[in-house]
């Protein structure tokens, strides 16, 4: 049976920042692992979008059916893409993220004729957003999964959305076949801890790709010449990031380097963090790259503010763990369980610069980690679609 996805974050996104998100690892192994034939239906793009240069209209492969709305891309003999083009102009000006299931709805009909084409009538679909439930009830799938990536409820962009997100993951909880939640937040929040249809699944890790010896990035030369220790930050900042927390994190720590790898997307920590030499700000890194700066580094960080928090696991943490890095965390997701007061440690913000400074004290660094397979990104996607196996 095919599977179809409808991913938060599509497929375009990923060619141009590396397949780094939960839905993009969960998409990436099921092409490589899977027999299935997947489908992956971009969110829609506008068409003013295209015409300010913002976003493609087309995806990658070769275009077997086209016309002024849709396009098909075959990328493999399994793998196809779905870009749907939208011509609304105020709509989206105006409601913002409020259209995005409008955005999704309006085009049914055309996902609908796609699907025909591919001759996909029965399959299994996989949501990571709230706001595509509607479309797919209307696509009738044999089974449906959702992903819960994060809480968008919890999201401070999403506010004005809150109570019409609410009522789309109850009613997701309440008829979907298999829902999964990567926070325990997550299932006290919706109050779905016995439904036998959800269950809580950590993020995972691609564990090679982190343990592969990697060439140190020229942007660390600076550091290594002077006998400084990197500590990294690898991952977006936005609501969560405590900046101050970061500003007492340099100042007592003059002989480390703290490099800051990903988007800004909320505040302007870069501005507020100027005046300090030892505080680095490199902008996006793509995801082929990134395990070089974090295999390079000394210590792995993740300083963010707890009641900030969307009751999701950070999977820069399993990627840090897999590096075999030293770490140190907010209490955030569901990591506590890897504390062990040596090289990983999980505390109070109160308790993270002591933290700091034991875990540069340790004389062990890069420590081999075993990491289970259950931890694997290639068996959680294989995990989550199980119950459709079953139905084929």
């Amino acid at each position: 049976m095919p599977i179809v996805f409808f991913p938060f974050h599509d497929y375009k996104l990923s060619l141009v920042e590396g397949f780094r998100t939960r839905d993009a690892h969960i998409y990436s192994q099921t092409i490589d692992n899977s027999k299935n034939k997947v489908i992956i239906v971009n969110r829609p793009t506008l068409f003013l979008e295209v015409l300010l240069k913002k976003k493609k209209h087309k995806t990658q492969g070769e275009v077997i059916y086209s016309n002024n709305f849709i396009t098909i891309q075959k990328v493999t003999e399994k793998l196809f893409i779905i870009d749907i083009i939208d011509f609304s102009i105020l709509k989206p000006v105006f409601k913002g993220k409020a259209f995005i299931s409008e955005l999704y709805f309006r085009n049914t009909s055309r996902l609908k004729e796609a699907l025909n084409f591919l001759d996909c009538h029965s399959f299994t679909s996989y949501e990571s957003s709230p706001l595509t439930r509607e479309t797919v009830n209307f696509l009738s799938p044999e089974t449906k999964v959702f992903d819960g990536v994060d809480n968008f409820c919890k999201h401070d962009s999403y506010a004005p959305l809150r109570e019409h997100l609410k009522a789309e993951y109850f009613q997701i909880i309440d008829s979907y076949d298999k829902i999964f939640f990567n926070g325990k937040d997550s299932l006290t929040y919706f109050n779905c801890k016995e439904n036998e249809n959800v269950e809580f699944m950590a993020n995972g890790v691609d564990y090679q790709r982190f343990q592969a010896k990697h060439t140190c990035p020229e942007l660390y030369n600076a550091s290594k010449k002077s006998n400084k220790d990197i500590a990294v930050y690898a991952g977006k900042m936005q609501s969560m990031f405590d900046v101050n927390l970061v500003r007492e994190l340099a100042t007592a720590n003059q002989h480390v380097d703290f490099y800051f790898l990903g988007k800004i997307l909320e505040g302007e920590p870069d501005k507020d963090l100027a005046d300090l030499t030892n505080v680095i700000f490199v902008g996006d890194v793509h995801y082929d790259l990134l395990p070089a700066y974090i295999t390079h580094a000394t210590i792995c960080i993740i300083p963010y503010l707890v009641n900030k928090q969307h009751g999701g696991d950070p999977i820069k943490f399993y990627e840090y763990l897999a590096s075999g890095n030293k770490i140190v965390s907010t209490l955030i997701g569901d990591i506590q369980k890897y504390h062990n007061n040596s090289d990983v440690f999980i505390v109070d913000r109160s308790e993270f610069l002591s933290s700091f400074k034991r875990a540069l004290s340790n004389p062990n660094n890069n420590t081999h980690r075993v990491i289970p397979e259950h931890m694997s990104w290639q068996y959680k996607a294989s995990h989550m679609f199980e119950l459709s196996k079953a139905k084929n």
